[in-house]
Parts: structure tokens; sequence; C-alpha cells
């Protein structure tokens, strides 16, 4: 993959992680206004989120610490966190 498609791809998927973080925020927001059984059902789920996040904010470094010839293998990694973490924002309550 030449370069900038490389940092098309990073940018992307940083992009996306901004939006999920907004997602984070108006869960939390949500939240507020519930019963206190309800606002630690939210807890979780946020909590579960973030783990998410992280674990797809750690492989988004590793990508832009790769070198050309471990991209490839850093690209799938990458791609299976982001994937993880779409699919358990498309889950969520938000």
């Amino acid at each position: 993959m030449e370069a900038s498609e490389r940092q098309k791809y990073l940018d992307q998927v940083e992009a996306r992680m901004g939006t999920w973080r907004a997602d984070i925020h108006a869960l939390r927001a949500k939240a507020d206004g519930k019963d206190a059984s309800a606002r630690e059902e939210y807890a979780t789920e946020v909590d579960g989120l973030e783990a998410r996040l992280s674990d797809l904010e750690k492989e988004l470094e590793a990508a832009r610490e790769s070198s050309e010839d471990a991209w490839d293998n850093v690209k799938n990694d990458l791609s299976a966190a982001f994937e993880a973490a779409d699919q358990a924002f498309s889950q969520s309550k938000g």
C-alpha cells in the first residue's frame, strides 16, 4: 500500500474514533436522566465501548509506527480491532 493510501486509511480510522467518542459522551448524557439501575446498565455498556476504543487506539498507534514491510500484518490487526469496535458501537443503545 502506498504511503498516501496508508495515511488516508489511518485518518479514516481516527475520524471514526472521534465519532465514537462523541457517541460515548451521548450515552453518558442519556444515562444521567435514568434511574440507578439503568445508569448502571449504561455504565457497563460505556465501559465496554471504551475498552474497544482503547484496543483500537493501541492498534492505531502500532500502525502509525509500523514499517512499510510490517504494514500488511499491522493493518490486519487494526482492521480486526476496527470491526470489533464498529460492531460494539452498532449494537449500543446510543
